[in-house]
């Protein structure tokens, strides 16, 4: 089965489980959650925050809220999702998700990227607006096809599931190759995948070990257990047990008990 492409909902990234080293067959990595989006807040004037967080003066959410209306009616996009994080998070209040998508809708369609990626993750959970995956394919599109990396991979994983849009395996790599191009660690993940399984694009293994490293040296625990797992069996180039543990032991490092495992499965094997 292929690896499990990564979606993105706030909230630690799930994992999935490798088979055994001497069984190794690659999967694309799926996340059960969205990955955390961070707001932005250039748009906000540091008077604006300091009244919102109640920074050095009084808390004064309506202020706030006001000055965000103010910049908000000029047209200033960056000020539209602002408004939108605000009644998300509530500040004080009960967070009002009916409101806060108005807001995103708005940054979304003055062509704000960020909000267009939050706008696709309400549609595909129902988060204040009515779950539509159908329309949270439309908005990753735009955001995707203005170059931004995170709507890139989601548009991906949605490409592989079916979600929103038709099966097309050879869109979803064209998609995720995008977003591994700018250095996003899961789309590297995710593209090495696809490149091995030779699903949506001509196999080529020396690529993919190529994309795993890169995944891998951004910290990825799962793309150094892989390369270890490729290295200690051999698959793509000479066996070299060596460099299997070393990426072993930077995924152990991590805390991965699985990439543990898989050293003390290689010692038994030097032992034997």
């Amino acid at each position: 089965m292929p690896a499990k492409p990564r979606s993105g909902m706030p909230a630690r990234l799930s994992r999935v489980s490798l088979p055994p080293w001497s069984d190794w067959r690659g999967s694309i990595f799926q996340a059960k959650v969205w990955r955390k989006i961070v707001p932005t807040r250039r748009a906000c004037s540091s008077r604006l925050l300091r009244n919102i967080r109640g920074e050095g003066v009084p808390q004064d959410f309506a202020l706030g809220e006001s000055l965000l209306r103010r910049a908000a009616e000029r047209g200033h996009a960056s000020a539209l999702v602002q408004l939108g994080h605000l009644y998300s998070d509530g500040h004080g209040k009960a967070p009002n998700d009916a409101e806060a998508a108005y807001w995103y809708r708005a940054a979304a369609q003055a062509g704000h990227l960020e909000a267009q990626l939050i706008l696709a993750r309400n549609y595909l959970r129902g988060h204040g607006v009515p779950k539509d995956e159908t329309a949270a394919a439309g908005w990753l599109r735009a955001a995707a096809e203005h170059g931004y990396a995170a709507a890139q991979f989601q548009l991906a994983v949605m490409h592989c599931t079916g979600q929103g849009v038709a099966r097309d395996l050879t869109e979803a790599t064209r998609w995720y190759r995008r977003a591994a191009e700018q250095g996003d660690p899961d789309a590297q993940y995710n593209f090495a995948v696809m490149l091995q399984k030779g699903d949506g694009i001509q196999q080529d293994a020396d690529e993919a070990l190529r994309w795993y490293a890169k995944a891998a040296e951004q910290g990825m625990p799962e793309a150094q257990i892989v390369l270890g797992d490729l290295y200690a069996t051999g698959r793509g180039r000479l066996r070299d047990l060596e460099t299997a543990r070393g990426w072993y032991e930077k995924a152990a490092a991590q805390g991965n008990t699985l990439a543990a495992a898989r050293l003390d499965k290689l010692a038994e094997t030097s032992a034997a």
